[in-house]
């Protein structure tokens, strides 16, 4: 595993999920053999996060050279990151895009242990399917919900705040489609609505 690799790992145990929320793939579209789809690009920030390889370093206050050269192996290990995720998904899907956003205003706090807000937006082509993160059966922490005219799946996990208030911490997966294209954001630490209204976001900053 390269360095940047090895870095953007170690954040991840910490703070960020970088590989999104487990049973992404199911309801996806299948897509045409040979499927002939013109991909938009994906902005540079949705739903008030910076996608990961834009952020610069000194303005998120990694001012002395050895944390700016760590922050700067952690974007690229984000880059590899999605690459990988996005060529996997093609050779389902026909075509896909991957990009990470986190809460650049976090960083510092984050690479301390903290948590940190996180988007992480996939597009492939088709209509989008069944949305069913974690199967049809709901639960207390798991539900199954349209929010804001876009299909999501929630989970959500209790627990209390350093100053002793109880908090909810959730997971939150939200797809649509729009023109034969799917749009799918996968949050976390962030309230269902604001995962919903990033997925708006991520369509309108895509140029949908």
């Amino acid at each position: 595993m390269s360095s940047a690799r090895s870095s953007a790992a170690g954040i991840a145990t910490g703070a960020l999920v970088l590989a999104g929320i487990v049973g992404f793939g199911v309801g996806l579209p299948k897509v045409a053999a040979d499927p002939v789809v013109a991909l938009p690009t994906l902005p540079d920030e949705v739903g008030g996060l910076q996608a990961v390889a834009t952020i610069d370093p000194e303005a998120v206050g990694f001012t002395d050279a050895d944390a700016r050269a760590n922050f700067e192996q952690v974007a690229a290990g984000a880059d590899e990151n999605d690459a990988e995720a996005a060529d996997a998904l093609a050779e389902q899907y026909g075509a896909a895009a991957v990009r990470m956003y986190v809460d650049a205003s976090a960083l510092q706090e984050a690479l301390s242990g903290g948590s940190i807000a996180q988007v992480t937006a996939t597009v492939v082509p088709g209509e989008a399917g069944l949305l069913m993160t974690n199967g049809p059966y709901q639960a207390a922490n798991y539900q199954l919900r349209e929010i804001d005219g876009h299909h999501c799946a929630v989970l959500s996990r209790s627990g209390y705040s350093a100053t002793g208030e109880e908090s909810a911490t959730y997971q939150v997966e939200c797809r649509t489609s729009v023109d034969g294209v799917t749009y799918d954001v996968s949050t976390y630490g962030m309230a269902p609505e604001d995962a919903s209204a990033a997925l708006d976001d991520l369509v309108a900053g895509s140029g949908a």
